[in-house]
């Protein structure tokens, strides 16, 4: 079983509404909290963590720019994708750089089936 691999903070922060809008907005623009919490209207602590997970993961990354002395995000997730094929649960990350990360687990594992 893989599970030591499989990272689930993954899958529930992609799931998330908020950080899914997060996402979607800062890989159309690039912006720092205090713009994203605005435009979005996701309250600005939320936000704060939401990024902090993400940049955890290496799902956002800092601009290396400032806006009004703020650190400005960037995704740096081209695609996420969950799949079942047969008796495994896939998880593929693919980021701005080309790189992927996959996980994989075998579902009859997970619910106990030898």
């Amino acid at each position: 079983m893989m599970l030591e691999g499989m990272d689930f903070q993954i899958p529930r922060l992609t799931c998330d509404e908020d950080t899914g809008r997060i996402l979607s907005f800062i890989s159309l623009r690039p912006s720092c909290v205090a713009e994203i919490s605005r435009t979005l209207s996701i309250p600005a602590a939320r936000c704060y963590r939401r990024i902090r997970e993400m940049e955890e993961r290496d799902l956002v990354k800092r601009d290396g720019d400032k806006r009004d002395g703020a650190d400005v995000y960037r995704s740096n997730l081209r695609s996420f994708r969950m799949m079942i094929e047969g008796e495994h649960l896939c998880q593929e990350l693919e980021f701005e750089d080309g790189s992927r990360k996959t996980f994989e687990l075998d579902v009859g594992l997970l619910m106990g089936e030898a």
